[in-house]
């Protein structure tokens, strides 16, 4: 009789230590503050065009974060780049695949070469990165869908600006200029 009482006490203090662990994953560790130092830079170090029209833009994407950031890459395994005009409007310059294939480690830098036929007058390039160790730190349920519409969206805002996205663009191209009359990089 005392063994099993004593028994009955170790396993309810181990079921309420991992009750409590599980409730600290579900719904504290996804509400603590995640920001990384450092910056992603995405720049244009040369671009030439051709005599038939296509322009050979090269790029240098740049990690200083200490954190290992995924690039989204396209079906050819390079990393898939998006053209957005002045407008705001964007398109994928190729098939976005995103094999997890390519990892920029801190520090590193990776560098590439797009090829654009017909150019518009002026657009810059950008790339989708991701943070797949902060993507293992998300709510595991779905949150929103629990949450009354009033304060869905307000949850949603707030949970957009505490984490940092990783979108790198390099600065406005206008193709007709010289690449030393070009606007200056971010």
């Amino acid at each position: 009789m005392f063994a099993s009482c004593r028994s009955r006490r170790w396993a309810g203090a181990v079921f309420a230590v991992c009750f409590l662990y599980v409730l600290y994953l579900l719904l504290v560790r996804p509400l603590l503050p995640y920001t990384v130092p450092g910056t992603v830079d995405l720049r244009v170090t040369n671009f030439t065009k051709n005599t038939n029209g296509v322009l050979h833009v090269s790029v240098v994407l740049t990690n200083s974060t200490p954190i290992s950031l995924n690039v989204l890459d396209d079906s050819d395994g390079n990393p898939a780049f998006i053209l957005e005009e002045v407008g705001g409007s964007g398109m994928w310059l190729t098939h976005m695949v995103n094999s997890l294939k390519i990892n920029l480690a801190p520090g590193a830098s990776l560098t590439n070469v797009v090829f654009l036929t017909n150019p518009p007058p002026q657009f810059r390039l950008m790339l989708h990165l991701r943070d797949l160790a902060d993507e293992h730190r998300r709510w595991p349920l779905p949150v929103g869908r629990l949450i009354p519409e009033p304060w869905r969206t307000e949850f949603i805002q707030w949970n957009l600006k505490r984490r940092k996205h990783w979108a790198p663009a390099s600065g406005w191209i206008l193709p007709e200029l010289a690449r030393d009359m070009q606007p200056s990089q971010p």
